[in-house]
């Protein structure tokens, strides 16, 4: 008999850059037992204006309002590789396996939360704004770090990158090679010159990508090594 079984192995919906749940082992001891293979599906959700598709210890009516007010609703599905049960590794190792394989492809933290702790948390507002204010203190920090390393990059564009790449280092380089962009585009010789001397001395664009390509490695080393300088003291 060929047949499908789909599970949501987190068994609570969240906001999917918080943090990966613990799994509830039921799909993977099914997997095990009928010897069936399990593909990983990683689901993601996004909205216009950056409207949150899910927020913590929030009421179902609020939910419901802001997917009635947003226009559309993104579903991002990304299918991993299939991965087929083995004799000599437990129920919770093959299942943790998965989720390390799932929270990789996600860009995002493995944590030590069940959803029944995450029930319990629901009824401690303070914990949960205490931890809301800290996260919010951590990424501003973040920001800061970033902004020391690119200053010619606005508040808004860091803040918008950090929250699609959750990285420092990613969002200084996608920030360098934005900056050397608009100073090549900056420096970009206008086409004032007559036809004739355009005829005359053809512009090597080879030459001028080259150049491009060198100042783009520098600025990028130049910012990295200080960053590491910075970290390391």
């Amino acid at each position: 008999m060929n047949y499908q079984l789909i599970f949501l192995p987190e068994c609570e919906p969240t906001t999917g850059s918080d943090g990966l749940l613990k799994f509830n082992l039921l799909p993977f001891t099914l997997g095990k037992k009928l010897d069936r293979p399990i593909l990983p599906v990683c689901l993601r959700t996004s909205r216009a204006f950056q409207i949150r598709t899910n927020i913590f210890n929030s009421h179902p009516y609020t939910d419901l309002f802001w997917f009635l007010f947003s226009p559309y609703t993104r579903f991002h599905i990304n299918s991993l590789a299939i991965v087929s049960p083995t004799d000599e590794a437990s129920d919770e190792v093959f299942c943790e396996k998965i989720r390390e394989n799932m929270s990789h492809a996600m860009g995002i933290e493995l944590t030590q939360f069940d959803e029944q702790q995450v029930a319990e948390l629901r009824k401690r507002p303070d914990l949960v704004q205490r931890r809301h204010a800290q996260r919010r203190a951590e990424f501003q920090q973040m920001i800061n770090t970033v902004h020391q390393q690119v200053p010619l990059a606005s508040l808004e564009a860091i803040r918008y990158d950090l929250e699609t790449t959750k990285n420092i280092q990613r969002t200084i380089v996608n920030l360098n090679e934005r900056v050397a962009a608009a100073a090549r585009a900056a420096n970009k010789p206008t086409s004032s010159t007559t036809s004739s001397h355009a005829i005359s001395k053809p512009s090597d664009g080879s030459n001028h990508r080259q150049t491009y390509e060198r100042l783009k490695q520098e600025l990028i080393e130049k910012n990295r090594q200080l960053f590491l300088n910075k970290n390391c003291n």
